[in-house]
């Protein structure tokens, strides 16, 4: 048997760890490991070519161990490198998860091959792949492969670009982090997006020296900020919901924190216009363990189940008005980003607008940007909006 993996980042090298340990010598396997990119492992969130040292984890080093069964791993691992460092509380940078990654990847490698299973790192990228009798066909750049079975970890594929603009329009801002470097700090920059990549663009872009920026999105809504992390015996279970709506999950998580006597939600978790006041109160509130954090945290034992059973009426509906609240709570930033944007918003270099609307490129390559009734022009608009649900908007053509 053929095994094809088309993706090497994250979820490719987990995928064949977990392949690697259930196969055994003399198993008649063999598997192909497809990457276009020169460094495996690390994928976009984590390779040095998609990141800068500003860009941290946004979760804690203790949390992010590869192995369900080691949650150390990564712990280990970066002690091994810098022991004088290391703390399971810090948020460290994104590049070394994918150094952590790369060392994950060699240990099944290694297994395979002394077990006598072939396994090969393919440099190709596969644009196209059929069905023929039993067999898959993998189209790639300058040859046909083929495989009896497929696993897609393609990863953070690029978007279609949406506005024109030439390199004033960056659809895809971490593939494109020179172009977002060379932006000079006198220029007016909009960013598409108020969550995570919109957060380190906009971090990146203080770094450089721009004063000038405006974020754009449907909520106008920051993320929330991470706070203490409950011990792991005082972790809350979490009941599943009976699958229906997101409604319905919603009432099933306040019921429990009701249940568990939690206190209630403060003002400006659900209301307040002013971004830089309510950052304020995040921060604070973050500075203790959050309940209703942890309770979403533990979801994720049975959220993707749950997804695939909501109706497509449902789903749409999330899509269209519920996933950037989602994002903003499910996600939040690290303390020390969310104290570099409440700076931001503070000395007023940073602005946060709410009813994105869309842009247009006008003949002198300046950008019109739309919220509500505003109209905002830009001389650079980057679109941290992430990869659309929509795969027609995708720029790949697998």
């Amino acid at each position: 048997m053929r095994i094809a993996i088309i993706g090497l980042g994250c979820s490719g090298t987990l995928v064949l760890r977990a392949i690697a340990d259930r196969l055994r010598e003399g198993d008649p396997v063999e598997i192909l490991l497809f990457e276009s990119q020169k460094e495996v492992a690390a994928g976009l969130p984590y390779g040095a070519a998609f990141n800068d040292d500003c860009f941290v984890l946004n979760m804690q080093t203790s949390l992010l161990g590869a192995h369900p069964e080691r949650p150390q791993e990564f712990m280990d691992w970066l002690a091994g490198r810098s022991p004088d460092v290391v703390d399971g509380t810090d948020y460290t940078a994104r590049t070394r998860m994918g150094g952590y990654l790369a060392s994950v990847l060699q240990a099944p490698m290694a297994r395979l091959r002394q077990m006598g299973i072939a396994c090969e790192i393919v440099h190709d990228e596969v644009g196209d792949m059929q069905v023929r009798g039993n067999e898959y066909l993998l189209f790639g750049t300058t040859q046909t492969y083929t495989a009896d079975r497929v696993v897609l970890a393609p990863g953070h594929l690029k978007k279609r670009e949406r506005v024109g603009g030439g390199k004033r329009y960056i659809a895809n801002p971490y593939h494109a982090l020179d172009i977002v470097r060379a932006i000079p700090p006198n220029a007016q920059v909009g960013i598409v997006g108020s969550k995570l990549t919109a957060v380190d663009m906009a971090l990146l872009l203080r770094e450089q020296g721009v004063r000038r920026i405006s974020m754009f999105s449907g909520s106008g809504r920051l993320p929330l900020v991470r706070g203490i992390r409950l011990p792991e015996d005082r972790l809350p279970v979490v009941r599943r919901p009976k699958a229906g709506s997101p409604r319905s999950f919603l009432k099933a998580i306040r019921d429990q924190l009701r249940a568990m006597q939690a206190p209630a939600e403060y003002e400006g978790f659900l209301s307040g216009k002013d971004e830089g006041v309510r950052l304020a109160q995040e921060l604070e509130q973050a500075s203790a363990p959050r309940l209703w954090h942890a309770l979403l945290d533990e979801t994720k034992h049975f959220i993707d189940d749950f997804w695939q059973e909501l109706s497509p009426f449902h789903k749409r509906l999330f899509l269209r008005k519920y996933q950037g609240l989602w994002m903003s709570y499910r996600h939040p930033m690290p303390p020390s980003n969310a104290r570099a944007i409440a700076a931001m918003l503070a000395d007023r270099s940073l602005t946060v607008h709410s009813d994105y609307r869309g842009a247009l490129a006008g003949p002198d390559a300046q950008l019109t940007v739309r919220a509500g009734d505003q109209e905002v022009i830009a001389d650079y608009l980057i679109d941290a909006s992430g990869t659309p649900a929509d795969v027609r908007e995708i720029d790949s053509p697998l």
